[in-house]
């Protein structure tokens, strides 16, 4: 799997779906978003290489139960390498999330519960290569990643 897009489409979307599952190896590249996954449900992204697009892998509006493994977002554009918002209960796990302009992993407020472990995120251009805005990073467990600067550095380890 690969693919060369133009700035202004998405790579991959996923939207009100369940089990559905991305393997690499591949790479997305040049695209506004690599991978955009809306309300989703049991979706794996396994070994896909994002590089060179305006925002890496976007998890938004309620997906649950999701797994992010062994992936590498290297965009550098515009927005963060990983996203999760309003998300809760998915695993991020094993990737590299380098020189990314919007931070490397970030969670916005209320993704919740969610796993975030042996990742590796460095050279973010602006934003923190890991953050959480959840206060006291809530009920998120960030555990055994290696990374430059983190926000709030209390609990993302």
């Amino acid at each position: 799997m690969t693919g060369t897009g133009s700035s202004t489409s998405i790579g991959i979307l996923a939207s009100q779906v369940a089990d559905v599952h991305i393997q690499g190896p591949g790479g997305i590249i040049g695209y506004n978003a690599a991978i955009v996954l809306e309300g989703v449900d049991k979706v794996e992204v396994v070994n896909v290489s994002c590089v060179g697009n305006a925002d890496g892998l976007e998890l938004s509006f309620h997906s649950t139960r999701n797994r992010i493994v062994n992936s590498a977002f290297d965009n550098g554009s515009v927005g963060p390498g990983i996203l999760l918002a309003l998300s809760t209960d998915n695993h991020i796990d094993g990737n590299e999330v380098n020189g990314n302009r919007g931070g490397g992993i970030s969670l916005a407020n209320g993704a919740t519960g969610n796993q975030i472990h042996a990742n590796t995120a460095f050279g973010s251009l602006s934003g923190p290569d890991m953050a959480d805005g959840n206060p006291n990073c809530d009920s998120n467990d960030w555990d055994g990643n290696h990374f430059g600067t983190a926000n709030p550095s209390s609990c993302i380890k």
